[in-house]
């Protein structure tokens, strides 16, 4: 059972979202891209990207060849060239990561860490304003400011090799804020110019990005969007999601007690639980660290969350940090949740 309405007011009350949790799984930020790119050695293709958060990003490219798309999803990256699916790299996570450049322009202090203000930053041989963060994948992420209040462009710093600088241009209004419908993009090497057909910046379902991007079928991947689809299921107040992700019974160690639940006591559970709690955010707050047994139909994921919202009826909030190790099994080919011991951080009086 959902909450009544509360998809919809998901979606109603929000308008433009003005900032976002990097990794919070009930992020309704959704902004989706396509360009058509000209490089200076003479090709060209096709781009599309999809950005949901730091730890959901989505990169394809499409030539006259095919298409390949690569893909970042918390802690694992994976790519698809054809009907050929590989794992991806480091180097994957920090490139289909690295073309959200509209998800930068709107959230860079959500997404960069540490960020501060620089006053004389030199770019592309002139010296301008910036505010400077470290880059979620490694290096530095400097946006360039310009003399009013659009940046002028970025300027991404990464190990070993040279200054990546991104000039932005033929600014558009797009639900009333300002972006960008081209770039110039350096790598030292080469010049990509992009000229963008489409850009929508829109306030979505939390798990709209499992709908744009199949899953893959690797399991840990499955793992994941188990994991990021019961966090969303709390802010959706979706009983009926969180028992349908779970197996007939499971079991529940916290706060010095073990439950054993059947799938009905789960939902009843769930849907007391959300008559009495709207959940607003839940985040992950470092990169879930997930394990497949050899067997390969068992697995578990540990995890360190932080869940934000409000005691329904009233004006008491609640902000609470939450690690846990949730141990999911494979059952007629899907990963469900089998069960979880956890505990939650006490506050400090």
């Amino acid at each position: 059972m959902k909450r009544a309405g509360s998809a919809m007011m998901w979606i109603l009350g929000l308008g433009f979202v003005s900032a976002a949790h990097a990794t919070d799984a009930c992020s309704p930020v959704a902004i989706s891209t396509k360009a058509n790119v000209s490089v200076s050695d003479g090709t060209s293709y096709k781009t599309a990207t999809h950005y949901h958060s730091a730890s959901s990003s989505a990169f394809e490219q499409i030539d006259d060849d095919g298409s390949s798309l690569i893909v970042v999803e918390g802690p694992v990256a994976w790519a698809r060239s054809g009907d050929k699916i590989v794992r991806g790299s480091e180097f994957h996570k920090l490139f289909a990561f690295g073309h959200q450049y509209h998800a930068f322009i709107l959230y860079f202090d959500e997404i960069m860490a540490n960020v501060e203000e620089v006053e004389s930053f030199a770019f592309r041989g002139e010296t301008f304003r910036a505010r400077s963060g470290d880059y979620p994948y490694g290096g530095k992420a400097h946006m360039v400011m310009g003399d009013g209040i659009l940046p002028r462009g970025f300027q991404f710093d990464f190990p070993e090799i040279p200054p990546i600088t991104v000039v932005l241009s033929n600014w558009k209004k797009k639900r009333g804020v300002d972006l960008p419908y081209a770039l110039l993009i350096d790598d030292g090497t080469r010049q990509f110019d992009y000229k963008y057909t489409d850009v929508k910046i829109k306030s979505r379902l939390p798990l709209w990005f499992y709908d744009e991007i199949a899953s893959p079928g690797f399991d840990d991947v499955e793992i994941y969007r188990v994991h990021r689809k019961l966090l969303a299921a709390h802010c959706l107040g979706d009983a009926d999601m969180i028992a349908d992700l779970s197996l007939e019974e499971t079991i529940v160690a916290s706060r010095g007690e073990v439950l054993f639940a059947p799938r009905e006591q789960t939902r009843e559970r769930f849907i007391g639980l959300f008559d009495a709690l709207n959940y607003t955010a839940y985040t992950d707050l470092i990169t879930p660290q997930i394990e497949v047994a050899e067997s390969g139909d068992i697995g578990w994921i540990t995890v360190q969350v932080r869940a934000e919202g409000n005691v329904v009826g009233s004006e008491r909030t609640f902000d609470d940090q939450w690690a846990w190790v949730m141990m999911i099994k494979k059952q007629d080919g899907e990963w469900r949740h089998a069960g979880n011991a956890s505990n939650r951080k006490e506050k400090s009086k």
